[in-house]
């Protein structure tokens, strides 16, 4: 059911959409309905922001990616990183980590290629 009205409901079987009179229907709870519901009192652990923190590349030539993906490297004029190059993690996103190099745009960089310094 789409909608509850007095008389008439909008309802919808399959890709069909239409109004039923409700003298015609019998609500029920859906078979694929939740039976239990989390306890209301019980209130989840906040994640707490991601901190930027340093970085160092750990092996030669890192790509510096300007979207997260491999097909996306050498740009901003940075191209490939050396091994020893700081860099400042923004965010972590899956195998890739966001990064601030010097003074160009944010990259992506993988996270198996950097190792944290802080």
């Amino acid at each position: 059911m789409l909608k509850h009205d007095t008389q008439w409901d909008y309802v919808q079987y399959y890709s069909y959409k239409g109004y039923v009179d409700n003298q015609y229907l019998q609500l029920t709870q859906p078979t694929d309905a939740p039976t239990d519901f989390p306890d209301p009192s019980i209130t989840p652990t906040p994640v707490p922001p991601f901190e930027p923190y340093t970085a160092i590349t750990i092996k030669d030539k890192v790509n510096y990616h300007h979207r997260m993906g491999e097909g996306y490297s050498n740009v901003y004029g940075v191209g490939q990183l050396p091994i020893g190059t700081t860099l400042t993690v923004l965010k972590e996103k899956g195998e890739w980590a966001q990064v601030q190099y010097g003074n160009y745009k944010p990259g992506w960089v993988k996270l198996d290629c950097i190792r944290r310094v802080d």
